[in-house]
């Protein structure tokens, strides 16, 4: 009997380590086809905002490509008045469809402001205008008056025909920059009431220009943000936007949640310009990456003065990852578990019954020899009894 205890304890045994391993096996299995997909998933949603900010970047090239168009025909005309450079403006659909704005602004030095003024009254007819009205704190800085403008709002063309966009600081410095760096640039423009009326959703670019008479200028857009962007995916793109003047541009952690299939149309955009060597900055309202646990990808450009952060970034809760491969692992594996369980439960039930086999037949063997050994006996004692 204790012989008997001893192999039952020995066979719960070997089926614990059995079920143990079989477990160990299916959770490692299991995770690692979880991590799997994640990565999957991880590759493709990087390869999808990738995408998304290269379309993003086309985009605002493509709008800093038209103002070198407008600028090549501008070097290639005698005569660039008001009403030519708004036919000129309107025929372009890139120019007409995303701009809110666009004009000619010429770098005034104080020495020139006399000059500049009187030939820009002699354009306009508008013998009252602001910038021309000077005071003597003005006239010892740089200026950077509209000379021509076109806008969709007839009567705010009329009305920033003069206007000094040096009356922005943040802006001048970017004009200042561009005009350095004798190339197309563009920043998300800061606030500027005058230009984007209150709502900062647009971008600022500015294409430097050398008239005729060897005056430094820019063909300036403010390009409607929302509106460029809405054509990035198929369907729109909801973007806040505000302008900060003391934000730096973080990088953003990749935090450990499940990641899914998604789409374009899931993507949010974050946009941040500096220039000056990040002394100035502006940008789209940022938010809380890391409070939201946001998957994020990053990626800086330059776009001439202005030095952008694209960061595409996606909520967790609205990617579903697919479980389809973790959970058929799982299955395999679990029924493997149960199939090596099954097959150790069968093998100690066979053993068991061939032990009770031998155990009866080994008994009916001893009852025959004990058997034997009384008829023997008897045998004996009867050859006794018949020699006596």
């Amino acid at each position: 009997m204790p012989k008997e205890n001893n192999r039952d304890l020995k066979q719960y045994g070997l089926l614990v380590v059995v079920l143990l391993v079989g477990v160990f096996l299916t959770w490692t299995a299991t995770r690692e086809a979880v991590r799997s997909a994640e990565r999957a998933a991880l590759s493709s949603l990087e390869r999808q905002s990738e995408l998304y900010i290269e379309r993003a970047i086309s985009k605002i090239t493509g709008g800093m490509r038209s103002a070198q168009d407008l600028l090549s025909y501008y070097y290639s005309t005698d005569v660039m008045d008001a009403e030519i450079f708004r036919r000129l403006v309107s025929s372009k659909s890139n120019l007409r469809e995303y701009s809110r704005l666009v004009g000619v602004a010429f770098k005034v030095d104080p020495e020139n402001k006399a000059n500049f003024a009187a030939a820009l009254r002699k354009r306009t007819g508008n013998q009252s205008l602001v910038w021309a009205a000077a005071g003597a704190e003005k006239l010892k800085k740089t200026d950077f008056p509209f000379f021509l403008t076109w806008s969709k709002d007839r009567e705010q063309q009329e009305r920033l025909m003069g206007l000094d966009l040096s009356s922005n600081a943040t802006v001048s410095t970017f004009l200042e920059e561009a005009l350095l760096h004798e190339r197309s640039s563009a920043i998300v423009m800061p606030s500027f009431p005058e230009l984007d009326k209150g709502d900062c959703k647009c971008i600022l670019t500015a294409t430097p220009l050398v008239s005729k008479n060897k005056f430094h200028g820019l063909i300036i857009q403010v390009i409607d943000f929302a509106k460029l962007f809405d054509t990035v995916t198929d369907s729109a793109v909801i973007i806040e936007h505000s302008a900060h003047a003391d934000e730096s541009p973080k990088a953003s952690s990749l935090p450990d949640f499940s990641l899914g299939k998604t789409t374009l149309d899931n993507l949010n955009l974050f946009v941040m310009s500096s220039w000056m060597d990040g002394k100035h900055m502006a940008s789209i309202d940022k938010p809380d990456l890391k409070e939201i646990r946001a998957f994020a990808v990053e990626k800086e450009v330059t776009f001439g003065a202005g030095h952008w952060v694209f960061t595409v970034w996606v909520k967790p809760d609205i990617i579903n990852i697919s479980y389809r491969v973790p959970i058929m692992t799982a299955s395999v594996s679990l029924l493997l578990t149960g199939l090596f369980v099954f097959i150790f439960i069968s093998q100690s039930q066979k053993a068991d019954r061939v032990t009770a086999i031998v155990k009866r037949r080994t008994r009916a063997l001893k009852e025959a020899h004990e058997e034997l050994e009384d008829h023997y006996r008897l045998l004996q004692q009867m050859n006794v009894d018949v020699e006596e």
